[in-house]
């Protein structure tokens, strides 16, 4: 039913595009018409590339239309993508290298080439090393919260709009700590559907960048490890198909990468805060805050204007966080920074560079005003107290106000505390105690001047935990949330049964069966130093009631529940209809169900009404039921040949029907067997398009 036209991104990456043509395929077997290809609608008739055309470019797609499960814009999304991106880049977003497959088909040893699970693992190892390939079988995304991981890859039973252990509306609001990712399911891979779950992947709020559909063709993502981006790794996986003995070769036009892909797997934190400043001796003087990252220096690259490059201006790595250019150009100098290491991967080693940051000075020469004075103080903006692993900074007022170059060399001294300047400038400490934070002025003047900076280990009071409280207990699981505590790296959590739950998150699940109790859910956040004010949630827990019985007594309806009732006519509510007695005035399937606490059962046993015994219509022919009441056989007599369609059942006083046949083409006489029946009140039912009959019998 998924037969024909499907996506082709790699039109777009292969430049002889004479051989993409619309003039020979034909085909609508397909289930759904956006999948059907006739001449000349505007879809391709390839399905694989020749041999001898390549992939020349990279193509990844960021396409987040069509996304209704999202409450958010399509603009929206797109601006939570960039952002992330942004912050994988710049190491804001920094996963540990390790990956999570998660694998639910069975691996049938038979298969050759091996499964795509063994060639996830294999890949994996490459990148990680075994110890760091951690095999799940749980829940994705949710797996993905209680630790981060570099690589996911997941291979489940699938659809349009998820795989069996993750949907579209899961990403909503799961939030997974990955970043490059695989979904392999049937249909998913087809990502202009609706709600596509690789593209709710992309869109959601976690950390994930990238996703492929892994199996079609194989991907060589052991290449990333090195310093390869991607987009590298589908293009030689089309290009070199035939250099993998893989599940499924081929270089299928339908082969598709979701996210950016220039991305790579190993980042190198950029230096933070550029600036730059003419000296007393007119130079140009740049500075910047550290890299917090085992970096070997920084490279300076300045614009050429002329050739509109970007020159490396340092022969060397620079060590210290300051560089002086000494030939400055009139007018506007342009400047970017990288930091530079040695990135160590399961594959081997190479040097290794970050993102850009970039500054800009118009440069003119002029006399030059010294600093005289440094006065720090906190960002007001601080949250007080400050707390460990809650970033804080550190302002400076330099004097005089025209002082020429009022760049400055930061530095943290730690006396009873641990901190550092993270990755956008600000201090971190992951220690309770006093530091010292020293700015040093880069004019050449000498002036200096420190802050001691307290900071408190305990961790903020939980806040408030939000869920329901009042509950039936209906086997389904509940979650408690409450907001991210400053300061905690961690929650403890009791549950009314006394069970405790050590996470990372912020939330907790409550399985609300037969052992679940009514009380207080509490929570403490923590962290190695301590444990902050608890918060609690009182929930009540109720029993869903049986379902009632239900009695006739002429047209009276009784239920043997005292309160609680709402009556239903052929599965209807009726409205008003909550006594224990119902009197009946019309012809129909009747029922009931009992609410206590919020908690509703299931239907009663059904009770059908018919006043008159018969049911019928004008155009009911002539039908004859006999004996009635009726021992061990009932005869029904036709006047006339029945129609090939006609249905005939018999039901007891529930509904429920116990015999059910088609009288077959011009039978005049058919008879029913009643003698496995219990003796009571049944109905049968004869119907076609034409006409529907129904008359009560008696078996006794």
């Amino acid at each position: 039913e998924h037969i024909g036209a499907q996506e082709a991104d790699l039109y777009y990456g292969c430049m002889k595009e004479e051989r993409w043509t619309d003039s020979y395929v034909h085909c609508t077997n397909g289930a759904w018409s956006r999948n059907h290809n006739v001449i000349g609608d505007g879809k391709f008739d390839r399905d694989e590339l020749p041999d001898d055309d390549k992939l020349v470019l990279q193509i990844g797609r960021i396409d987040l239309c069509d996304l209704p499960a999202f409450s958010e814009s399509e603009s929206e999304l797109l601006r939570t993508y960039l952002n992330k991106d942004y912050a994988y880049r710049h190491k804001i977003i920094d996963p540990k290298l390790q990956g999570l497959p998660v694998d639910r088909i069975e691996i049938i040893p038979s298969q050759q080439p091996p499964s795509l699970t063994l060639e996830i693992l294999r890949s994996f190892t490459a990148l990680f090393n075994e110890s760091n390939v951690k095999p799940s079988e749980g829940f994705f995304p949710r797996s993905a919260r209680e630790d981060s991981y570099m690589w996911a890859s997941v291979e489940t039973p699938g659809g349009f709009t998820g795989v069996e252990t993750a949907s579209t509306y899961n990403f909503t609001y799961y939030k997974a700590k990955t970043v490059f990712t695989g979904l392999t399911g049937s249909y998913n891979w087809d990502w202009d559907s609706r709600d596509n779950v690789l593209r709710a992947s992309l869109a959601s709020k976690g950390w994930i960048l990238t996703n492929y559909f892994p199996s079609s063709p194989y991907i060589p993502i052991h290449r990333m490890g090195m310093g390869r981006t991607i987009g590298h790794c589908q293009q030689a996986g089309l290009n070199e198909q035939y250099f993998y003995h893989t599940l499924y070769p081929g270089k299928w036009a339908c082969v598709s990468l979701l996210g950016d892909p220039t991305l790579r797997m190993h980042i190198v934190c950029p230096v933070n805060s550029l600036q730059s400043a003419i000296t007393t001796g007119n130079t140009i003087m740049l500075a910047w805050k550290p890299a917090t990252d085992s970096i070997l220096g920084y490279l300076v690259y300045k614009l050429d204007t002329v050739l509109n490059e970007y020159q490396k201006i340092t022969s060397d790595p620079v060590t210290d966080t300051w560089y002086e250019d000494s030939s400055p150009l009139p007018g506007k100098n342009y400047y970017m920074v990288k930091s530079y290491a040695l990135t160590k991967s399961a594959s081997g080693s190479y040097y290794n560079l970050s993102q850009g940051v970039f500054d800009t000075l118009n440069y003119t020469e002029q006399t030059p005003v010294p600093v005289t004075g440094i006065e720090l103080y906190p960002d007001p903006e601080n949250t007080l107290p400050l707390l460990v692993y809650d970033p804080f900074s550190v302002k400076a007022h330099i004097l005089p106000e025209n002082a020429t170059n009022k760049l400055l060399k930061w530095s943290v001294l730690n006396a009873t505390a641990n901190g550092k300047l993270d990755v956008s400038g600000n201090i971190l400490s992951d220690h309770g105690g006093i530091l010292t934070v020293i700015a040093e002025a880069l004019d050449g003047s000498g002036v200096t001047d420190s802050l001691e900076i307290l900071i408190d280990s305990i961790p903020d009071p939980a806040g408030p935990v939000s869920g329901e409280i009042e509950i039936c207990r209906d086997n389904r699981t509940r979650t408690y949330t409450l907001p991210e505590t400053r300061g905690a790296t961690g929650y403890i959590w009791t549950l009314p049964t006394s069970e405790t739950d050590t996470t990372i998150l912020n939330e907790v699940y409550y399985i609300i069966n037969d052992d679940a109790l009514s009380g207080t859910i509490l929570v403490w956040p923590v962290n190695p130093f301590g444990e902050g004010e608890e918060n609690s949630l009182d929930i009540s827990i109720y029993d869903i009631p049986d379902a009632p019985a239900i009695s006739l007594s002429g047209n009276i309806l009784h239920s043997e529940v005292a309160e609680g009732n709402q009556w239903y006519r052929n599965d209807t509510l009726i409205e008003g209809a909550m006594g224990q007695d119902y009197t009946l005035t019309e012809p129909g399937t009747y029922c009931a169900r009992v609410t206590l606490n919020n908690c509703t059962s299931a239907n009663s046993n059904k009770i059908i009404y018919d006043p008159t015994g018969i049911e019928q219509n004008e155009n009911t022919p002539s039908i004859s039921i006999y004996p009635n009441p009726a021992t061990n056989q009932l005869f029904i007599e036709f006047a006339q040949p029945v129609n090939p369609k006609t249905i005939l059942e018999l039901m007891d006083i529930t509904g429920k029907v116990v015999y059910a046949a088609n009288p077959g083409n011009n039978t005049s006489m058919h008879t029913i067997d009643l003698s496995a029946l219990a003796e009571g009140v049944y109905f049968i039912k004869i119907s076609n398009r034409e006409f529907t009959l129904t008359e009560r019998v008696v078996k006794y």
